[in-house]
């Protein structure tokens, strides 16, 4: 019994190690704004596009940057999400929905 909670804890270790590694990065469909999220959906970067912004009004830079930065938590979440069931084997969405 002892022996599975110590592998159990080392695949666990793997896969924290592995989440907080992860990144995904998402682009507006226009290219002016583009972000990195974390497994940890911590914002790594923001990357504005000058040129294609300097057209846009503040009002839609904001919108887009809302849903840039929205739709990058959605990957990142639903990255851990797929890395979890794969190491565990586990259908996890409901655990991850109580986290959310």
């Amino acid at each position: 019994m002892f022996n599975n909670l110590g592998q159990m804890m080392s695949q666990m270790q793997k896969i924290q190690d592995e989440i907080q590694q992860l990144t995904v990065e998402v682009t507006s469909v226009n290219g002016a704004i583009t972000v990195v999220m974390s497994g940890r959906q911590d914002l790594v970067s923001v990357k504005l596009d000058e040129a294609i912004i300097q057209n846009m009004d503040v009002t839609s830079v904001e919108d887009e940057f809302v849903q840039v930065l929205n739709e990058a938590i959605a990957r990142s979440r639903a990255e851990v999400k797929e890395r979890l069931s794969q190491a565990t084997g586990l259908n996890i969405s409901g655990l991850m929905n109580m986290f959310t």
